[in-house]
């Protein structure tokens, strides 16, 4: 499936990440952000320094937006999304990838999320995309969404292209040469007509790219959204009826799983966690 993936079915409008997932015959490119931002009775930049990809295995990462933080159980502290995929990895370390969907959404709805009213009023959202190259050397990506409200799980058994979470509309912008929003703000037939045959969107060969393009065009995408936030929204919060937040932005890190030698980093975290 080319184009923005909308998790569980619906608007993805609220994520402050920015993560993109380009699949070709040579394997897996990533990238994303590293900005978490805190958004309570106020909103600022909490680190530029957070890894959004977790290496699960050497054929599959988990990238992972949404909820950084949660109670750690009754014990009042905090934990990363990061350390519970380590813990749940410990516990559950020789998945496939819809195993692995299937067995972390129980994971954080029956042990995790109980606890989160112990640090905000707001319902806790996480979205997880679990991705790489199965044992037959297929591509393979789930999403596996998860809330208060329960999980929902999709599996793409045959991925093609390109997946992206887009925080400030610039990657839809430019690979479709459409802000994806005004179909609901306009309706009109021709519009949608235009979308649906993409009429103005890039024609890029997916499936000839080498992974290094892949790779190139991952990391590209990801700078071009930050660097728009960064000079649309200004570097800090504002406040007022209509606020701007720079959701995206710290470094770019990236990585890849290639079908020979599996995972590996190529923009690193400083440190994981």
């Amino acid at each position: 499936m080319e184009g923005h993936i909308v998790p569980g079915g619906k608007e993805w409008q609220g994520t402050m990440t920015t993560g993109v997932v380009i699949y070709v015959p040579d394997g897996v490119a990533m990238a994303t952000d590293s900005r978490i931002t805190l958004v309570d009775s106020q909103e600022f930049v909490l680190s530029d320094n957070v890894a959004k990809i977790y290496p699960y295995s050497d054929r599959i990462a988990i990238l992972h937006t949404g909820t950084e933080h949660l109670a750690d159980g009754e014990n009042g502290r905090t934990v990363s999304v990061t350390n519970l995929l380590r813990r749940f990895k410990r516990e559950f370390p020789d998945l496939d990838m819809t195993e692995i969907g299937e067995k972390l959404g129980d994971y954080f709805v029956d042990r995790i999320l109980p606890y989160a009213h112990q640090m905000s009023t707001f319902s806790p959202r996480i979205t997880f995309w679990i991705c790489g190259i199965t044992e037959e050397r297929r591509p393979q990506h789930v999403t596996l969404e998860v809330d208060t409200g329960g999980e929902s799980l999709d599996v793409d058994e045959n991925p093609t292209s390109i997946h992206w979470l887009s925080n400030n509309w610039a990657i839809p912008r430019l690979l479709h040469g459409i802000d994806d929003r005004i179909l609901k703000d306009v309706q009109s037939d021709a519009l949608e007509d235009i979308y649906a045959k993409g009429l103005y969107k890039y024609r890029i060969p997916y499936a000839f790219l080498t992974l290094q393009d892949a790779l190139d065009l991952a990391e590209l995408l990801v700078n071009v959204e930050i660097q728009i936030g960064r000079f649309a929204r200004g570097i800090v919060g504002t406040r007022g009826p209509n606020p701007a937040f720079p959701g995206s932005g710290g470094r770019v890190v990236s990585a890849v799983i290639h079908h020979e030698y599996g995972f590996r980093w190529i923009r690193p975290p400083a440190l994981e966690g």
